[in-house]
């Protein structure tokens, strides 16, 4: 159940990119920062896959990237979970969008469709926010999509970009945030028409410009879900500091003023406070009840960033809390002012998809930060987070 938040340079007081996320995850996963450098790969190399995947041949050089990893100990790291920002600026991170009804199995996958290797192979090799729409959809038409769907968010300090993919090989299109608006993101795909610019795969290229994607792929009873329209009304009105005349909520909006860090953390910490929608606080003293309007905080929340472009990769700035918003506190870091190669981050990444002892993590040499004791409140979610090479 993440949300993204993606604001476009002008609608910035930074007058950059700003992009907020939360991560919403099931059970006890634990979180991984760390950096891999650029790394060169003999012909023939191919990137490690989860089992029935494709194997995607890998290329010969890739760029180094800061990782965010989410892995759960005894089954595997998630394959749709991880974000990235590469050494050029480009940050890649996502949230879950099924189509309904349920997938084709067989929608044109070759060799079982390509899964996590999606959001890596887009990282490891996108020059620019614009260039990692290219990598990433030329992946999908030569492997198809495996998951069942998932809108990604492609962004460098002066762009930003939201591709939409269903799963199969032909089903996805990409839209650039508008600069002077705010890209809103809950777990549903947003774009019900396509406008000049898209960028769309060729089984689309026919459909008239009223094309309904989130219709035609998701179906209502996932796009209109009452948690997704909860949180799409609350983005709206916290952005623009008003009601939206209709149901129908928009891909973007103006905001009324500048968004910078506070603001993203406000929405991506709310819980409707002050609105119709409000979530009371429940008996454990929180409000993360699963009521039919979850808020953007939540107890599954696993992390939760802001990422404030500047003027170079080297300037972005990036404020993390572990856990929910609302249990924890930001710290900052800059992940690319002068990242630290580490060999366990490397061999963490290539053994990203196989399960790892509890016990092995430890004896990587990285520092187990255990924050039970901020999240006691919500009994059944812990955070085991494990930095490495922080700045």
């Amino acid at each position: 159940m993440c949300t993204s938040v993606v604001a476009g340079r002008r609608a910035t007081a930074t007058g950059r990119v700003i992009v907020g996320h939360n991560e919403d995850d099931s059970g006890r996963p634990a979180v991984r920062h760390g950096y891999v450098p650029p790394r060169a790969f003999p012909p023939g190399s191919v990137m490690p896959a989860e089992a029935g995947h494709a194997a995607v041949p890998q290329v010969e050089r890739t760029f180094g990237f800061y990782w965010s990893e989410f892995k759960y100990l005894a089954k595997g790291g998630s394959s749709f979970c991880d974000s990235f920002v590469n050494d050029n600026g480009v940050l890649v991170c996502s949230n879950s969008a099924r189509t309904e009804p349920p997938a084709d199995e067989k929608a044109g996958l070759v060799d079982g469709g390509i899964g996590y290797n999606l959001r890596r192979a887009t990282a490891e090799r996108a020059t620019s926010a614009r260039h990692a729409v290219e990598v990433l959809t030329s992946l999908v038409e030569r492997w198809g999509y495996a998951s069942p769907g998932r809108i990604y968010t492609l962004a460098d300090s002066q762009e930003a970009w939201i591709v939409q993919v269903a799963h199969g090989r032909e089903r996805y299109v990409a839209r650039r945030v508008p600069d002077d608006e705010v890209a809103l993101i809950p777990n549903c795909y947003t774009i019900r028409s396509f406008r000049e610019g898209d960028v769309r795969s060729p089984s689309l290229d026919g459909c008239a410009a009223d094309f309904d994607f989130a219709r035609a792929f998701q179906g209502e009873t996932k796009w209109k879900a009452p948690v997704n329209q909860g949180r799409w009304r609350n983005l709206v009105r916290i952005f623009t500091g008003g009601e939206w005349p209709s149901d129908d909520y928009p891909f973007s909006v103006r905001p009324r003023e500048k968004v910078d860090e506070a603001l993203m953390r406000k929405a991506l910490g709310t819980h409707y406070e002050g609105t119709p929608d409000e979530v009371p606080v429940g008996e454990d003293g929180t409000r993360h009840d699963e009521s039919c309007f979850a808020p953007i905080c939540r107890r599954t929340t696993a992390e939760s960033a802001v990422y404030v472009f500047g003027d170079s990769p080297r300037d972005l700035r990036v404020a993390r809390c572990l856990g929910p918003p609302c249990l924890g506190s930001y710290e900052t870091v800059f992940p690319l002012a002068d990242p630290k190669a580490d060999p366990s981050v490397i061999g963490r990444l290539e053994r990203h998809n196989l399960p790892e002892s509890a016990a092995s993590g430890a004896n990587s040499g990285l520092r187990f930060d255990l924050v039970d004791d901020v999240l006691a409140p919500c009994a059944d979610f812990l955070t085991v987070a494990l930095y490495a090479n922080l700045v």
